[in-house]
């Protein structure tokens, strides 16, 4: 989605529950912030980053009230459903964006969430080009690289992508910065 970050670029994933995502970022070569309102999915993070011979930086804090301390090139919230999860978006949103020096992913289930409000709430924020897809590509189970190549291969017919969003998955919002 967009134009990706290269290696040594900060990223803060919101939501970073067991840190799986945390630990790939920083395989990658990526510098890496989780941040989680849970004790117990920051401590499972920190297990599983040092299990890994890994390091990231871990955030204890509820998102609501979470004030950035620096910048980062991008912030990842894949929470499965983000707008549940933050009682009022618009200044969380801005927060975020503030901090945010590229691109900001952020989840919503469409079922429940109708994602042109949360779209102005990007554009509102500060993102310059806003932008959605279909997230079909499991998080719980492993599909073969065939299975997977078929899911995203349905993410970008938009006919066909509508149909099942409503009855499963959740759509992926992404926030750009235009950067001369």
């Amino acid at each position: 989605m967009g134009e990706r970050n290269r290696p040594g670029a900060s990223i803060l994933e919101i939501g970073c529950a067991d840190g799986v995502c945390s630990a790939r970022v920083v395989a990658a070569g990526y510098r890496a912030t989780g941040l989680d309102f849970s004790p117990r999915m920051i401590e499972a993070t920190r297990r599983r980053l040092t299990a890994a011979g890994l390091t990231a930086e871990l955030v204890l804090a509820d998102l609501n009230f979470w004030q950035p301390s620096h910048p980062y090139d991008a912030v990842v919230a894949l929470m499965w459903e983000f707008f549940t999860y933050v009682s009022h978006p618009a200044p969380v949103l801005g927060r975020v964006a503030a901090a945010t020096q590229r691109k900001l992913l952020v989840d919503l289930d469409s079922r429940s969430t109708d994602r042109r409000a949360p779209m102005r709430c990007l554009r509102s924020a500060g993102f310059d080009r806003v932008s959605w897809r279909p997230f079909f590509v499991s998080q719980r189970v492993q599909l073969g690289r065939g299975a997977s190549a078929a899911m995203r291969a349905l993410e970008s017919v938009r006919l066909v992508r509508s149909i099942p969003l409503r009855y499963k998955f959740v759509v992926v919002l992404k926030g750009e910065k235009v950067v001369s």
